[in-house]
């Protein structure tokens, strides 16, 4: 369960080592052991005693700000074996380790990627062709990366992947909404916009899961480190993008959001409170959804804390499964 506090003026405090959270005549109790997370969204009252029992039952605490980014986040100072792994973690980055468990992690975006195409060559039948020609092309990135033994190389793999499939993907929603491709941060596209607000969740979620485990997220593997950027998370978030992809555009095809939702602040576009709401609340149910992993149904976070879990058994086993 993510809790979500998104009102002014909220109380949260800690009441029978429960969250107390109280607003006018209304008053709640949430078990610790229940939340996944708390996400404020805008300014509350929180007592000290919250932020020790969110640390000791390793709920993250994520604070956002007027254009729904992540700008502050509250964790357990308590992580596992941190000076081993990270150590480890380092030593991964620079041989060939990092590279086989990278090649691993961007063939499971390219899968995901496909499962995509293949979920939308389903519902759009006019598209299927093209979707058939795009599946097509991913699979022979997937199989090219077997062979790849270069950071370099599987950039230019994972590229031309994304180029394929954005390409595509534009077709099959011509008309639905606007959107002539991939564009990251500055974007004055709608669609673009609401992708990178879901995505910058989702970097939150990644970066709380490495932290669990007691890896550094400004570690890179494939991604540089940069002074105040996460690099890790970056790497890791790459499998799950996809997820936001069909959820977003889902949301768009049903009319949940559209032009209406975004506004003009400080020369960006900006997506207002109410439709930022549906995203979150739409987000979090994915996550809480079950999908396939290892021949078990799980929930879709829980993929994210395992693949973190299994960077450390990595590092610690000097193989990749």
């Amino acid at each position: 369960m993510h809790l979500i506090l998104d009102q002014y003026g909220v109380q949260v405090e800690v009441s029978n080592e429960m969250f107390k959270i109280s607003l006018e005549k209304e008053t709640r109790l949430i078990s610790a052991k229940k939340l996944s997370s708390i996400n404020i969204m805008k300014p509350v009252n929180i007592t000290s005693p919250v932020l020790l029992l969110a640390a000791t039952n390793q709920v993250p605490l994520l604070v956002y700000d007027a254009f729904g980014k992540v700008q502050a986040m509250v964790w357990s100072a308590h992580y596992q074996n941190i000076a081993n792994v990270r150590m480890g973690l380092m030593r991964m980055a620079s041989g060939t380790l990092g590279i086989e468990w990278m090649k691993k992690i961007i063939s499971m975006k390219i899968e995901n990627q496909q499962a995509n195409i293949r979920y939308f060559r389903n519902r759009k039948i006019a598209h299927t062709k093209i979707c058939t020609d795009c599946i097509g092309v991913l699979q022979k990135c997937i199989e090219q990366i077997h062979g790849i033994r270069t950071f370099s190389k599987l950039r230019a793999a994972e590229a031309w992947a994304s180029k394929n499939y954005w390409k595509t993907f534009g077709e099959i929603f011509a008309g639905e909404f606007a959107f002539k491709g991939r564009e990251k941060k500055g974007t004055t596209n709608f669609f673009n916009s609401s992708l990178n607000y879901a995505y910058g969740v989702l970097y939150a979620m990644v970066e709380s899961s490495l932290l669990m485990v007691g890896l550094d997220p400004y570690t890179g593997i494939m991604h540089a480190n940069q002074y105040g950027r996460p690099a890790l998370a970056y790497d890791h978030i790459e499998p799950f993008r996809p997820w936001i992809d069909r959820m977003i555009a889902e949301l768009w095809t049903s009319g949940t959001i559209g032009e209406n939702d975004f506004e003009w602040l400080q020369d960006k576009t900006t997506i207002k409170f109410d439709a930022r709401r549906k995203i979150l609340t739409t987000l979090f149910s994915y996550l809480a959804e079950r999908a396939d992993l290892n021949g078990k149904r799980i929930k879709r976070q829980d993929h994210i804390h395992f693949l973190s879990s299994l960077l450390v058994q990595t590092i610690r086993e000097g193989r990749v499964r």
